[in-house]
C-alpha cells in the first residue's frame, strides 16, 4: 500500500537515502490512489505569475539571514543565489523543501508567510527539476517531492568572503512553459525589480541580476549610519537608473493568537522623502494607490493610503490579498498606533509642513474599509495634539485651530477677542491653496471656521453684544478699526446672498461716532 503523506511526516528521518527511500513511497502511493496528478497541477498552478517566483526566492534567503542575493540568468535556465549565513542546508531543510507543510510552527501560524509549506513550489511554473547546492547537499527535485543527489558537485564556498553560498538551479524544463516564454517572463520580472522589492527585508540589501549579454541590473538598500529611519534605495535596469530616499520606522508588537499564545511580529511604516546632501528636505505623498506590503507588495491589495504600510498580516497562498480576520484587525491597529508615533518624529524634526499633510489621508480618499482605522488614528490624533503649524511657527490641536479667509486674521487674533468669540484659546492656521492635499486634510478635521457667515451672524440681535465686547476691547486701536472695516468689505463683496450683509447695516448705531464715517463708506 505504500505510506501515506501524514505517515511519511510522523516518522522521523535519519539520512539523505532515506528521506529519497521515503518520498518514492509517497509519490507510488498517491499514483495508487488517483490524487499525484491533482497534486502535481495544484503546486504548479498555485503561482502562475512572475513576481511571485521571483519574491519566494527572495524570503527564502530573506530567512536565511542573506544579505546579498544575486540571480543570473541565460537563455534556458536561471541560476539564483545568496549567502545567508544562518546556515547550510541541513537534512529537515531537503525534507521541507521537498515536502508540503512540513514545518508544523509556520504551519499553525496564520501570519506565517511559510505556514502553507508550498512557497518554493511557485519553481515549477518554470522548471520540473530544480537544483540546490548548499554545505554538504548537492541535489535537484524530481515529481515535485523525490530529492536525487546525482547530480554534477558544484562549490558553494566563497573564499573571498570567507562565507557558503547556497545556489539553486532552475533549467527551463517545464512541457507547460516554452523555453522562450520561461526566459522572458523572468527577464520581465527581474527588470521590473524596484524599491517594494527591498523596502520592507531586514537582511537583505542588494539584489543583483545579469542579463545574457552580461549587463548587470541591481535594488540597493543603504541605512544612513546617523539615522537609521534613513534608507536609500538604488536602482539599476536597462530601463531605469534611480535613487529613492525613504524614512522607514519599524517596531515590534504582539499580538495574542487563537491558542492563547503571544508572538512577536515586526511591523513598519515608510514614507518618500526628499533629501540633499544628507538634510532632509520634505515627505512626500506616493501616488501608486496605497500598495501594502507582507514584506513584499500584495499585489491586489491597495489601502488608499500615500504611504506605505508592511506587516506580517495572514494572506492568501500567493500573498496577494489580505484577509479579513481578527488578527490582521490587531495588526492593522498596532500599525496605525506607529503611524501616530511617526507623526511626533516628523514634528521633532521640524517637517510637520504643508508637503506632510499631504501624504496623510483626507475626506476625498478612498480608504479601503479594512484601513479605515489608520485614517480615523490620524484624525485623533490630530484633534487632541498641537501637529498642525501655524505661520508663527508654533503648532495647534484641531480643537484650537482656527482657519477662514485671511482678512480676518488681523482683526481677530488676540487673546481677549478669542475669549469673547470661543472661550477659548485659538490659533490661525495656514491658509492652503483649496486645491491643494494639505487643504482637503484640515477639511477633513473638526476645526472652527472663520467664515463670512459666522462673521455676517455677529451682527444678527442674538450676538451683538458679542461683538460690541471685541469693539470696545480695541475703542483706541484706530488701525484695528481699518482693519476691522476692510474685513466687512471684503466679506460683503464675497458673499454669494447680498441680504446676509442687511445684519451689519442695521448694526451701526451699535458704532462709536467717529468710526461710523469709515462704516458708511464700507456699506454705503
Amino acid at each position: 500500500m505504500g505510506i501515506s503523506h501524514n505517515e511519511f511526516n510522523n516518522n522521523k528521518i535519519s539520512s539523505f537515502e532515506e528521506l529519497k527511500i521515503r518520498r518514492k513511497q509517497f509519490l507510488i502511493a498517491a499514483t495508487q490512489n488517483d490524487f499525484s496528478d491533482g497534486i502535481k497541477k495544484l503546486l504548479s498552478d498555485l503561482y502562475p505569475d512572475t513576481a511571485h517566483f521571483i519574491y519566494e526566492l527572495l524570503q527564502n534567503a530573506e530567512d536565511m539571514n542573506a544579505t546579498i542575493v544575486r540571480f543570473t540568468l541565460n537563455p534556458t535556465c536561471l541560476y539564483f543565489e545568496h549567502n545567508g549565513t544562518k546556515r547550510d542546508f541541513i537534512l529537515q531543510d531537503v525534507e521541507a523543501i521537498t515536502g508540503i507543510s512540513n514545518n508544523t510552527p509556520k504551519r499553525n501560524d496564520e501570519t506565517s508567510i511559510g505556514k502553507f509549506g508550498v512557497g518554493f513550489k511557485s519553481v515549477y511554473a518554470y522548471t520540473s527539476t530544480p537544483i540546490i547546492h548548499s554545505g554538504k547537499f548537492h541535489f535537484k527535485i524530481t515529481d515535485y517531492f523525490v530529492p536525487d543527489d546525482n547530480v554534477e558537485y558544484v562549490e558553494t564556498f566563497d573564499p573571498k568572503t570567507k562565507t557558503s553560498w547556497t545556489k539553486f538551479e532552475f533549467p527551463f524544463n517545464n512541457p507547460k512553459k516554452p523555453i522562450e516564454r520561461a526566459y522572458s517572463e523572468i527577464l520581465s520580472g527581474l527588470e521590473q525589480l524596484d524599491e517594494t522589492s527591498i523596502l520592507f527585508l531586514k537582511n537583505i540589501t542588494t539584489i543583483e541580476y545579469i542579463l545574457p549579454n552580461s549587463e548587470i541590473g541591481y535594488v540597493k538598500l543603504t541605512k544612513n549610519k546617523e539615522n537609521p529611519n534613513h534608507v536609500l534605495i538604488e536602482i539599476k535596469n536597462p530601463k531605469r537608473k534611480d535613487s529613492l530616499n525613504f524614512l522607514r520606522f519599524n517596531k515590534n508588537t504582539t499580538i495574542k493568537e487563537e491558542s492563547g499564545a503571544i508572538k512577536n511580529l515586526p511591523i513598519f511604516v515608510a514614507y518618500k522623502a526628499k533629501y540633499k546632501k544628507e538634510k532632509l528636505l520634505s515627505i512626500e505623498p506616493i501616488n501608486d494607490g496605497g500598495k501594502v506590503f507582507i514584506y513584499f507588495p500584495a499585489e491586489k491589495e491597495r489601502s488608499g493610503l500615500r504611504f506605505y504600510i508592511n506587516a506580517p498580516f495572514a494572506s492568501t497562498v500567493a500573498r496577494e490579498s489580505v484577509l479579513d480576520r481578527p488578527q490582521n484587525r490587531e495588526l492593522l491597529n498596532k500599525v496605525a498606533n506607529l503611524v501616530v508615533e511617526t507623526i511626533e518624529y516628523v514634528k521633532r524634526n521640524k517637517m510637520l509642513n504643508e508637503s506632510f499633510l499631504s501624504t496623510l489621508p483626507n475626506h476625498n480618499d478612498y480608504i479601503s474599509p479594512f484601513y479605515k482605522p489608520i485614517y480615523d488614528k490620524i484624525i485623533q490624533a490630530f484633534e487632541n495634539n498641537e501637529y498642525l503649524p501655524t505661520p508663527e511657527n508654533e503648532y495647534a490641536s484641531a480643537k484650537s485651530a482656527l482657519v477662514g479667509e485671511m482678512y480676518f486674521k488681523p482683526v481677530f487674533n488676540s487673546q481677549p477677542d478669542f475669549d469673547i468669540l470661543f472661550h477659548g484659546t485659538k490659533k490661525w492656521l495656514y491658509n492652503y491653496n483649496h486645491e491643494s492635499r494639505a487643504y482637503y486634510f484640515i477639511e477633513s478635521l473638526p476645526i472652527q471656521k472663520f467664515s463670512n457667515d459666522f462673521f455676517f451672524n455677529l451682527f444678527t440681535i442674538r450676538n451683538r453684544e458679542i461683538l460690541n465686547q471685541c469693539l470696545s476691547n480695541h475703542t483706541n486701536d484706530i488701525d484695528w478699526f481699518i482693519n476691522f472695516y476692510k474685513a466687512c468689505s471684503k466679506s460683503i463683496s464675497n458673499a454669494r446672498n447680498y441680504d446676509v450683509c442687511k445684519n451689519m447695516k442695521e448694526s451701526k448705531m451699535f458704532l462709536s461716532t467717529k468710526k461710523k464715517l469709515c462704516y458708511i463708506v464700507v456699506v454705503k
